[in-house]
């Protein structure tokens, strides 16, 4: 199980990734608002329901390869012959090298920017390598890093969190190009290291149709071959702040 917690607006939150439906979770001392950021249980005060994608890291390396569709095996093999590199870096080298942090955060606010994406938060990251709960992969190709995509996870269970790549800074087609098959590449690589590291699941960081943006994102992950899991997002109120404030989050949702 992945857990964290933090201030956020005044308020002490409490967030779970709970895929195993662990029935004795309590919310730390003093939490407001216990999150539930993934769990099969329907019903509290704010719950929401949410798809992603899992594969499944217990089969042969040739079976998870074999559920590529021919356009990401295509680019597997393109980038091959190109001079690239895939980095790991975990939660130990994350937080002695300040520049992994960054290099990762200059590189996200560029994207979000082009993309007009709302960001994220951040700050998070090193709290979640303090808890040994981090991965960042890094895709360079001709000794320039170009995709970065970082990690959560506990000894079981690993989910997407952050995916940043430099495609939109060339307009030059070709670069481009070896950039998306870059991109494809390291996802690759990151099941095979997740995987040899005797973690059993990879979960893609959901998938939605909300937006054609994430419907766009949706079907990109849909060429691994992952199989769809479906499951609940809840908030569950701790204290009377949490209360008033989850009441606030509802009229707004």
């Amino acid at each position: 199980m992945i857990r964290l917690g933090y201030k956020k607006c005044l308020l002490s939150i409490d967030e779970v990734w709970d895929i195993y439906d662990n029935s004795d979770i309590k919310a730390f001392n003093g939490t407001d608002i216990l999150v539930k950021k993934i769990t099969k249980k329907n019903g509290s005060e704010y719950c929401r329901k949410r798809k992603t994608l899992i594969t499944d890291l217990k089969r042969t390396p040739e079976e998870i390869y074999g559920d590529f569709d021919n356009q990401v095996k295509r680019s597997i093999k393109r980038v091959s012959a190109l001079s690239y590199e895939c980095q790991f870096h975990d939660s130990t080298e994350f937080l002695k090298d300040d520049r992994l942090f960054k290099e990762f955060k200059e590189s996200y606010y560029e994207f979000i920017k082009k993309k007009k994406l709302l960001p994220g938060n951040l700050s998070k990251l090193k709290k979640f390598a303090l808890n040994n709960n981090l991965t960042m992969a890094v895709g360079i190709l001709e000794n320039s890093p170009l995709v970065y995509r970082v990690f959560i996870h506990d000894d079981n269970y690993v989910r997407g969190l952050y995916s940043v790549s430099k495609f939109r800074n060339t307009k030059v087609r070709k670069e481009q190009n070896n950039i998306a098959y870059l991109n494809k590449m390291l996802l690759y690589q990151e099941l095979l290291y997740f995987r040899n590291k005797n973690l059993s699941i990879y979960d893609w960081g959901g998938i939605s149709d909300e937006t054609e943006e994430k419907k766009r994102i949706s079907y990109f992950k849909r060429q691994f071959g992952g199989k769809e899991f479906q499951y609940f997002e809840t908030m569950e109120s701790k204290s009377l702040r949490g209360r008033i404030a989850l009441k606030v989050i509802n009229k707004l949702l």
